[in-house]
């Protein structure tokens, strides 16, 4: 798309907007250059005309009423530097911010800036912490599983060494001490 926004009176038209296209047209035959239908399904359109750009034509001057659509809530505020509490036009909203910290004082731009980084350094500490949050739980969670995995694995020798000591029927008590067992985990060996 091409838009050309105009504060000067071109050409003689009654509309404030106008839109164009690209069209070849054969200087000695004045036919119209198409696409073949090979290259429609190519490029998956039906004109050439759509492979370049649209043209608009924004006569900012010549609009004189009340906005009724998102193009003229944009146009009405190109023309008078205003935007209306009404305005929905995508965009707008976000322009409105940004004319409402133009308007401020240098004082009043010197807060409003230094709150803002204030607020980015405060996100950004946050999502630091957060990532940092989460390696260390990573690591913790590693730290607890190997734990884990060694007392099970401490545990599961004892069982086999009490097994062996039950085989060569040494009493529980001596078991007990060699192993570490509860009286309980023996007998459930039995």
């Amino acid at each position: 798309y091409s838009i050309n926004i105009i504060y000067f009176d071109l050409g003689q038209g009654k509309d404030y907007v106008y839109h164009g296209s690209t069209e070849f047209r054969g200087i000695h035959n004045n036919d119209i250059l198409q696409l073949s239908n090979a290259q429609q399904k190519q490029f998956k359109l039906p004109e050439i005309s759509n492979i370049f750009p649209e043209y608009y034509v924004l006569r900012v001057d010549e609009f004189d009423k009340v906005a009724e659509n998102s193009l003229d809530e944009w146009i009405e505020f190109l023309k008078t530097g205003d935007i209306s509490d009404n305005a929905k036009a995508q965009g707008l909203p976000e322009a409105r911010e940004r004319l409402k910290r133009d308007k401020m004082s240098k004082s009043e731009q010197q807060e409003y800036n230094a709150h803002i980084e204030a607020l980015r350094y405060q996100r950004s500490v946050i999502e630091t912490n957060m990532i940092l949050g989460k390696e260390e739980g990573y690591k913790e969670g590693v730290e607890v599983g190997i734990e884990k995995g060694i007392e099970k694995g401490e545990t599961q020798k004892a069982l086999q060494i009490a097994q062996q000591l039950m085989q060569m029927n040494l009493n529980i008590a001596d078991i007990i001490k060699a192993t570490g067992l509860t009286e309980d985990e023996i007998n459930k060996l039995k």
